[in-house]
Order: structure tokens, then sequence, then C-alpha cells
């Protein structure tokens, strides 16, 4: 019977079957996640197409509502003009093809020799792959553009990758070595000189030098391959070097950059041999945090190291920050810890009440509260938490951390009275 089904059914049925029982429900839903992108963008391409032609409708009509409103012989000057100015915007850009022709020709004579590995296209999805080769073409761009370009490669292009870098108008006539071989195959006689560019390499590059071929991971994984770039240079054999960012910047995040990220303060640097003007022009603001030029020089040791005046002045800033935000007194946390109006969240509060109270009593000790009260009003209660004075960081005064719901909207700089006595003893 089962056979007769599979013949009913016919081939198509079976290859469909097939297609869908040989993807798991994971990538079932990447596929449909794929599809979905992919028809988002061709919908989206469709309409930027159909905003430009209703653009460029809108300027003819405005042309010739324009033509019409003059009379004969103005007519005829604002079209000399017009043609005027087309053949001189042909001749600026065809004189500014010419010049970047002629800087990246000499640039493959002498430039700086700079590697895209593109190696990496089968740990990569789709729109990954299709993201690098944007990130690819916006290097070429700025490559071209630059006074003094570098030697760019392309290694590895094949495959999916060279399918779709195949598509990039004028791709074909890139000025830029392209090869479907390895750079250990393309430049096997330079072994010695390959130097790869990864953030996990523990030597820093203080210059570039001319004589190196430097590397750079053609890889948009988002983090799922950490130090697969490292671990394939050790492998080959061949030297590994990081940018010197840790001088210069401190990093919000990771240190690893997009390509097109490297690639650009390399060229910058080769510009302006200033690692610091190269760092600042092309890492986007949201990845960075305090830059102090000298005092980031002095970090040494690792990527992310930070040395013991710079944390002091960071420390300095924050208590300032939270003091001034929240308008809140000093007060001693050892003496807080030891009046016992601390303790821990329990999901049980309410049983727990006056817990400390009742113990310091049956010990016979002396007992405190904190002066809460003349500060801030409390929706709730002015219980803290061992967590809102337990962080070394913030010993030495008040930050509270309380939620929320604990604190009201508003609350006064001066001090309020309290009723009762304020502390007991």
């Amino acid at each position: 019977m089962e056979g007769r089904d599979n013949e009913e059914k016919g081939p198509e049925a079976e290859e469909g079957r097939n297609y869908c029982g040989g993807l798991s429900k994971s990538a079932q839903k990447k596929l449909l996640k794929q599809q979905k992108w992919e028809a988002k963008k061709a919908e989206k391409k469709a309409l930027e197409k159909e905003q430009k032609k209703r653009e460029g409708e809108r300027k003819r009509k405005e042309w010739e509502e324009r033509l019409a409103s003059v009379s004969e012989e103005e007519r005829g000057k604002l079209i000399e003009s017009r043609k005027s100015l087309r053949k001189e915007r042909m001749e600026q850009r065809s004189e500014e093809r010419e010049r970047n022709t002629e800087r990246l020709s000499r640039a493959k004579e002498c430039g700086q020799k700079i590697v895209i590995d593109l190696e990496f296209s089968h740990l990569m999805t789709p729109a990954e792959i299709n993201s690098l080769v944007q990130q690819i073409m916006y290097c070429y761009a700025v490559n071209k553009r630059c006074r003094e370009p570098g030697h760019l490669w392309l290694t590895g292009c094949k495959g999916e990758m060279g399918t779709q870098l195949k598509r990039l108008p004028g791709f074909d006539n890139w000025i830029i070595e392209k090869e479907d071989r390895s750079y250990m195959e393309a430049l096997e006689v330079e072994k010695q000189n390959l130097v790869y560019l990864t953030a996990d390499s523990e030597n820093v590059v203080d210059d570039l030098d001319s004589s190196k071929i430097y590397i750079v991971g053609g890889l948009v994984d988002r983090n799922r391959w950490k130090g697969i770039t490292m671990k394939k240079a050790e492998e080959q054999g061949i030297q590994t070097a990081k940018l010197p960012i840790a001088n210069y910047l401190n990093m919000s995040s990771s240190q690893v950059l997009t390509v097109n990220q490297v690639i650009e303060i390399l060229l910058k640097f080769l510009e302006t041999k200033n690692w610091k003007d190269s760092f600042f022009q092309v890492i986007p603001q949201r990845k960075r945090c305090q830059s102090d030029s000298e005092q980031s020089q002095q970090v040494k040791g690792g990527e992310n190291g930070i040395d013991s005046e710079e944390k002091n002045d960071q420390f300095e800033s924050k208590k300032q920050c939270a003091q001034d935000s929240t308008r809140n007194r000093w007060i001693d946390t050892k003496a807080c810890l030891e009046a016992g109006q601390l303790r821990e969240k329990h999901p049980n509060y309410e049983p727990w009440k006056g817990i400390t109270m009742k113990k310091a009593e049956g010990q016979g000790i002396q007992k405190a509260k904190l002066l809460i009260a003349n500060y801030l009003n409390m929706s709730l209660f002015p219980g803290a938490t061992t967590q809102d004075f337990g962080n070394k960081e913030l010993e030495g005064f008040f930050l509270p951390s309380y939620s929320p719901k604990k604190k009201m909207p508003s609350y006064s700089e001066e001090p309020q009275k309290v009723k009762g006595e304020e502390s007991e003893r």
C-alpha cells in the first residue's frame, strides 16, 4: 500500500516531501524568514523604483510648464543652459573617473596590499553574505576616493560569494585583484609577509609596513564564530596582529569591527599616519566610551585593560553623576550595615516584616534606622536590600537602587520633619 500511495502521489509530491522532510523545524523557520526577507526586499525595491519614476515625471512636468510660461527666445536660452550644465557635469564625472583610475592603477603597482579573506561563506546565512557584499562595495568606493588608495585583494571569490559579487553593478570593471584561490595560494611566494588582522591577537600594529600584506577576515557572523580568524592564522602558520584600538579608545563593547570599518581605518591611516584620527573618523560614537588621549595610551595588557588612574576617574565621575541625578545625601555604608537596616528581598515579604528588629531586641543590642524620610518620600517602605549597598564600587555614598515603585515621583531637596524619634538607642 505504501508503494502504491507513493505512485499515486507522483514524483512532484515525493520531491516536495523530501525537501520539507530534510529540514529541521529550526531550518524551516530560517528558510521562511529568509523568504519573507527577500519578499520584503523586492517590495521595497519596487517601491523605490516607483517613487523614482514619479519624481522623474514630476520634474519633467515642471520643466515643461516652465518652458511653456516663457517666450520663445527665453525658452531657447533655458534649453541651451540646461544642455551646457549637463555637459559640464558629464565632463566633471569623466575627469573624476580618470583620476580615480590613475590612482588605483598606481596603487596596484606600489600601494599597501590589503586582502579581504572571503573563505567563510559556508559559515554565513544568505542575509549575512549579502551584508558582506555590501560592505565590500563600500570598501571599494572608499578606496577609490582616497588620495593614497591601497592595493585591495579579494581572495576566495567563489561559490555563493562569487555569485553575489558578480551581481554588483560594474564589478567586472573594478580595479581590484579578484582571486578564486585562497590568499595562501595566490600569495604563496610572499607567505612570510602575510599578517592576519584579528582582535584576538596579542601583537599590536604600531605602523603599517609596506612590505607586509594585511589580511582582514570577510565574515559577518553576529559573534557566532569567535576566534575563528585567529585559529585559521595559527593553523596556517602566518603572523597575526591587531589594531591599537585600546591605546586610543575605550570601546563600549567588543573591539571587533565590521570589514568596511577595518578597511577604512587602514586607508585613513595611510593618509594621515595617525591612528587616533583614523579611529575617531571611522568608529561610530555608539561603540565608543570615554576617550582620553594621554591616559588611554598608558593602557597595557589586554584589549579591554584600564589602568588604575583611569578607573579612579571613572569611579569619581560615576559617583558625581549619581549624586547630581538623585539629589541624595552621603551616608556611611559601614554604619548602615551595622545598623541592621539592610535586608534581603524575600518573595513573602510581609511574614518577615520586623524580623531584624525582633532579633536585635532578643539579643539586647542597640538599634538604629536610616534617615531616609528626611530626603525621600517612599511610596511603600524604607527598607533597602543588601544589593543596594553591596556594590563595592558604590560604597561610601547613597545611591538608591530601589525600583521606581518604591520611590515617589517628587521629593524635596530640603530635609523633611520626621514624626516621632528618628532613631532608637
